[in-house]
């Protein structure tokens, strides 16, 4: 007896589970590797968990740092500081990348990872964040001991 894809698909024999829309889709309708539905959301349960107002707080805290920024990664934030990625800010909590200069800096604090797999970074506890001072010179000090980002390659144009 020959199926059909849908009751392929229904049956569990063909298809693929959608992260983004919790559907099955049939064979033949994979997203690419390039496509976000291919990859697991960091985030607890696949959408931002941490609020807006707590990246915006904390980008104008660290304003006297330099140039920083924040921008959404795989459902949860990356802090920037002069072109670096200084900290991950990952359901609600904000992770700063470990160096010698920020463990002096930063005392006695938790290191955790901020989503699994991930190497350990500074747990910052949110009690500190209201003291700028104090968090302006952790991501100087930071930021002055990352390596430089690594230049990107020029795109080459390839006429289809």
């Amino acid at each position: 007896m020959k199926m059909s894809i849908d009751d392929r698909v229904r049956s569990g024999i063909a298809g693929y589970h959608d992260r983004l829309s919790g559907q099955v889709r049939p064979v033949g309708d994979e997203p690419s590797k390039f496509s976000l539905a291919y990859f697991p959301m960091i985030g607890h349960g696949g959408s931002m968990a941490t609020d807006r107002n707590t990246v915006d707080f904390l980008v104008d805290q660290l304003a006297a740092a330099g140039e920083v920024s924040a921008k959404p990664m795989f459902g949860e934030y990356g802090l920037y500081c002069g072109g670096k990625m200084v900290a991950l800010i990952c359901d609600g909590q904000l992770f700063v990348k470990p160096t010698a200069g920020g463990r002096a800096v930063a005392g006695p604090v938790d290191e955790a990872p901020p989503y699994p797999g991930a190497k350990p970074c500074l747990l910052i506890d949110p009690d500190r964040w209201d003291d700028g001072d104090w968090l302006v010179e952790l991501v100087r000090v930071t930021t002055a001991e990352l390596p430089q980002p690594k230049p990107k390659s020029p795109r080459k144009y390839q006429p289809n």
